[in-house]
């Protein structure tokens, strides 16, 4: 009914401004901050980055267009160490919401020839048709 959406609607609402008081955002980068007052991870099954995680998954559903979204996901980016997170948990959460981010934000096909020059001098070129997890 409609009375029902109007409540969920609202809830959400709720949610998402309590959310954005928790944020530590700079410039480039944001994370929510969870704090037990110890060292608990092992204990808890808790992660900051598995948090920031499901947090950029439910905002990536009721905001998509938020600058928040974006900066999650630098942010998540950021907490790598050797091309992973800290536990294959934290791994899969983090994966998850950005295959989601990435799904969603870069949904545009890539098709253009990328130019490189330095200074008066042509390096080469290379086009991007098409999307590819081949790395260059």
């Amino acid at each position: 009914s409609t009375e029902k959406n109007d409540k969920t609607d609202q809830l959400i609402e709720t949610i998402y401004k309590h959310l954005k008081g928790k944020v530590n955002e700079t410039s480039e980068t944001a994370n929510f901050i969870t704090s037990y007052g110890d060292d608990g991870q092992s204990v808890m099954l808790h992660s900051d980055q598995r948090t920031d995680a499901i947090l950029l998954e439910a905002l990536l559903y009721i905001d998509p267009n938020s600058t928040l979204c974006t900066k999650l996901c630098k942010g998540l980016q950021a907490h790598k160490v050797k091309g992973a997170w800290k536990s294959t948990q934290e791994n899969c959460f983090v994966l998850i919401a950005l295959e989601k981010y990435f799904h969603i934000k870069e949904k545009d096909t890539p098709d253009f020839i990328a130019n490189v020059w330095l200074d008066n001098d042509y390096c080469g070129q290379h086009q991007y048709k098409g999307s590819s997890r081949k790395c260059l």
